[in-house]
């Protein structure tokens, strides 16, 4: 790897901004709409469509091996501390290690890659969701906590095996044009102010 490859103090601070910012659109579209059952299982394709921005920007500011990993590692970190369990540790550095490899493919320039890359990375939002799955009753148990019977019922009403599959493709593909509307916006607005 040659120097002008390897990540610095300042791609860090940068992958740390990223992270941040892409994080607050997360939690603010949580806070919208997690208080419907249905609307619950949608909450991944906002953020999967205004993250595309924020990502394809990211990518065009530290195009390096590693930036997506360690991005997705930070995610990692605060929603597996959230939800508390192994999914939200595991899947989205799983996703992240794909993405890395996948954006990789193009040398991080190139956009096709990036927003494929993306639709990968995005997968990340799964889970939360998964465990409604692979642990159905002990999660539906600790929603219980949180919310009451008529909700709990409700998602467990819509949390059909199929529907796992339907969440993914849907994040796949709002992902996409998300990273289409990065690609868009960087050419069009953040490379005329001289941002990257």
């Amino acid at each position: 790897m040659q120097k002008k490859d390897k990540i610095h103090i300042k791609d860090l601070i940068t992958i740390g901004i990223f992270t941040a910012i892409y994080f607050i659109v997360f939690m603010l579209v949580q806070m919208v709409m997690g208080g419907i059952p249905i609307v619950f299982l949608m909450m991944p394709l906002p953020t999967a469509l205004i993250g595309g921005i924020i990502y394809m920007l990211y990518i065009a500011k530290v195009p390096k091996h590693g930036a997506i990993l360690i991005m997705s590692t930070l995610l990692a970190i605060l929603i597996g501390s959230m939800l508390g369990v192994w999914t939200g540790f595991v899947v989205p550095i799983i996703c992240g290690i794909l993405a890395e490899m996948i954006t990789g493919i193009g040398k991080f320039k190139s956009s096709r890659w990036n927003i494929v890359g993306y639709s990968v990375f995005s997968c990340w939002m799964t889970c939360g969701y998964i465990p409604y799955w692979i642990m159905r009753e002990a999660w539906l148990a600790k929603s219980g906590q949180y919310y009451d019977s008529t909700y709990v019922d409700n998602l467990r009403a819509i949390t059909q095996p199929w529907v796992l599959w339907a969440l993914i493709s849907s994040i796949i593909v709002v992902s996409l044009l998300g990273g289409l509307l990065g690609k868009k916006m960087l050419r069009k607005h953040f490379a005329k102010a001289g941002i990257v």
